[in-house]
């Protein structure tokens, strides 16, 4: 289970890096609830999407899980489990300046059968 969620926050924050917004339904389900930095509660991927992550992802450079600090709690049946991961960032001004960014990370998943992936919910 452990491998499997490395490879789940290795996967999301490849997208976080690159900004790729059309793939990120493949990792949450549609009714994702989420606080994100802008302190807003959202309860559905694409507000998520809208109010998160196209205002913050692309103020952010190198965005990576620091996966050693990888700390993970799976249910009994293992299908749900959770996550906190620090990641590492360069984040960057509106004049174009950068700054370190630490980035702190929790996040609930499920899946469907133990061969499945992991959804974020």
């Amino acid at each position: 289970d452990r491998h499997s969620l490395e490879a789940f926050f290795e996967q999301w924050g490849t997208l976080v890096g690159r900004f790729n917004f059309p793939a990120t339904p493949e990792i949450y389900t549609d009714d994702v609830i989420a606080f994100g930095s802008l302190g807003k509660m959202m309860t559905s991927r694409d507000a998520l999407e809208a109010e998160q992550w196209r205002a913050v992802w692309p103020t952010l450079a190198d965005y990576t899980h620091d996966l050693s600090t990888l700390e993970v709690i799976v249910s009994p049946d293992r299908l749900m489990a959770m996550g906190a991961v620090m990641a590492r960032t360069i984040g960057i001004h509106k004049d174009g300046s950068h700054f370190d960014r630490p980035v702190r990370v929790t996040a609930t998943l499920m899946r469907e059968a133990v061969d499945a992936p992991w959804l974020m919910t």
